[in-house]
């Protein structure tokens, strides 16, 4: 929440030379600056640094070029032939980088004493020193992924809201409505239990999460051979895309894919649609181990932004938005201008 405040702050003075905004990167700055306080317990400042070591190495990992992208391929459809060879996703340089990072954290935390900080750090050490014995290796790549769950995917799931919300100002002055009702009721501080209260909220953000589904396909590996209900023979081993946006944008499943409309979140909606029709972070014993965190900084995001800004398109804002074919995740390509204007207490 406190982060939250720092991005006001940093909104604030940005337009105080012009209403219009960059809001990708401000939104990258902003989960960069949660995931170090929450995920490490350190102070990232790439609000107030949009350079800092954290954020640049934010960018490195969804930097994309020919021969990352033939990687990616050759490992998602051969993995046995990119783990003879040893094939790594991503640069040394970065893995190197939170590697370090998590090893100097660890020691650190290792003087203070276990349990002082209560964050995602303080959870894998008392794994490690549990009969679970997780190893340093898998320390660093659960701190690695979690920082990939809740950095890019709730960045672009606030810009892609924000931009809806802009081109859509029924839907925008509904939703500060019902915070700004809740918030009165909490001293107009961000809690938890007014986020909770905020059901409004919810059906805007999942309904960027359909739009917009931070991953446009999911793969998986068969582990017993299966026979669909239509008589389709799955064999145990075979490789799966799950084509999330096509499920997500399927007419016959949400009406009027393209518009967006968080009534295709009320719940006697959701109700009659199969489980499986809404696959932002995966489903069952694999999906994304940074969901909860990613929807709740999302929620202080928005919460945060809108009880105090109202957003605007921009000249520079475009009707539709072109997706960067050099990142994995979907994203928009380049930045994303909007107006922002700061309410009228």
């Amino acid at each position: 929440v406190g982060v939250a405040y720092e991005m006001q702050s940093t909104l604030r003075a940005t337009i105080t030379s012009g209403p219009e905004v960059e809001i990708k990167d401000l939104m990258a700055r902003f989960t960069t600056d949660v995931i170090g306080r929450c995920a490490f317990g350190i102070e990232c400042s790439a609000l107030r640094e949009p350079q800092s070591e954290f954020r640049e190495m934010g960018r490195k990992i969804f930097q994309s070029n020919t021969q990352s992208r033939m990687k990616q391929m050759l490992m998602t459809a051969f993995p046995s032939i990119a783990t003879f060879f040893h094939m790594k996703l991503f640069d040394r340089e970065i893995t190197s980088f939170f590697r370090a990072v998590v090893e100097e954290t660890m020691r650190q935390r290792d003087l203070e004493g276990p349990g002082q900080r209560h964050d995602f750090m303080d959870l894998l050490m008392k794994l490690r020193d549990s009969d679970a014995k997780l190893t340093t290796d898998e320390i660093c790549a659960q701190a690695f992924v979690f920082f990939l769950a809740g950095f890019e995917a709730s960045s672009n799931t606030l810009t892609f809201c924000l931009y809806e919300l802009a081109l859509n100002g029924d839907i925008q002055s509904r939703l500060r409505e019902e915070i700004q009702a809740i918030s009165s009721k909490y001293g107009n501080q961000i809690t938890y239990d007014a986020l909770s209260e905020m059901k409004y909220l919810d059906r805007v953000i999942n309904e960027t999460l359909r739009k917009y589904p931070p991953l446009g396909t999911l793969f998986r590996r068969v582990t017993r051979t299966y026979v669909t209900p239509k008589g389709t023979k799955l064999m145990k081993d075979m490789n799966l895309i799950i084509p999330i946006y096509a499920i997500h944008h399927d007419p016959d499943i949400y009406v009027e894919p393209q518009k967006f409309n968080p009534d295709h979140f009320l719940p006697e909606v959701v109700y009659k649609r199969h489980r499986c029709a809404f696959l932002p972070f995966g489903d069952g014993p694999r999906n994304c181990i940074g969901l909860r965190f990613g929807v709740l900084q999302t929620k202080i995001g928005l919460a945060s932004l809108l009880g105090q800004f109202a957003f605007k398109p921009s000249p520079t804002t475009p009707r539709s938005i072109s997706f960067s074919r050099k990142s994995f995740t979907l994203t928009p390509d380049g930045g994303l201008w909007l107006n922002a204007v700061e309410l009228v207490k």
